[in-house]
């Protein structure tokens, strides 16, 4: 937090977007954020799999949403 708000306090950086995915990849934080939104997916999966609802199109339309929206690019 404090590297992001002094960072976004440069007014040249202020609207870099690749200098700022620049450093929150250097940070770790990408690799982060994307392993934890898997972690929740797979969460979510398994409730949905542990709840007892029936196999339908709506089922496996949350599904397929979550395991996109964990997967798709920065």
């Amino acid at each position: 937090n404090v590297v992001i708000n002094s960072y976004l306090k440069r007014k040249s950086a202020q609207y870099d977007r690749d200098a700022l995915v620049k450093m929150l990849d250097r940070y770790g934080s990408l690799e982060y954020a994307h392993n934890r939104a898997q972690e929740f997916v797979a969460a979510a999966i398994r409730a949905l799999s542990e709840s007892g609802l029936k196999e339908s199109r709506a089922k496996d339309a949350l599904i397929t949403t979550a395991e996109f929206m964990a997967e798709r690019a920065i």
